[in-house]
């Protein structure tokens, strides 16, 4: 459902001077999207500095398989402020958004800000709720075998 969307957020990020690892579908065929989100997912594990875009129908069952990976925080954003606060508030670093319910116009603005955006690190309330999701993290989630 994405893959018109991916084709001109790829080409608005790099027209933006940004570095684009596409790991998308090559067609409009249907996929099992939790593959395509395992690898990005996986990718972010090795790169602690890096970014993830998904782009789907609604965007949240990406979400929501992107929260099963350790270390990633991923938000579903319909507009501005949700995918400028989520980097800033809450260190997401994984952005999901919905073809279905977002003009590509927005959706343009929620990726620009969502890249460019960054946590505020000075904050300690909001390195205290980090801490704590870690903690549920750890808690909570099967950590990946080592290979």
């Amino acid at each position: 459902a994405g893959f018109d969307y991916r084709e001109v957020i790829v080409k608005f990020l790099i027209g933006k001077g940004f570095k684009v690892v596409d790991m998308g579908v090559a067609t409009k065929e249907r996929c099992d999207f939790p593959d395509y989100v395992t690898q990005v997912c996986q990718a972010l594990q090795k790169d602690e500095n890096g970014i993830g875009i998904l782009i789907g129908g609604q965007g949240i069952g990406m979400s929501i398989a992107a929260n099963k990976h350790t270390g990633i925080r991923c938000s579903v954003c319909h507009d501005y402020y949700t995918s400028k606060t989520s980097r800033e508030r809450d260190g997401c670093n994984v952005l999901a958004v919905g073809a279905r319910v977002v003009g590509i116009e927005v959706a343009k603005q929620i990726v620009e800000v969502f890249a460019t955006s960054s946590l505020k690190e000075e904050d300690p309330t909001i390195q205290e709720n980090l801490k704590r999701i870690q903690e549920i993290e750890r808690e909570n989630l099967v950590l990946p075998k080592k290979k």
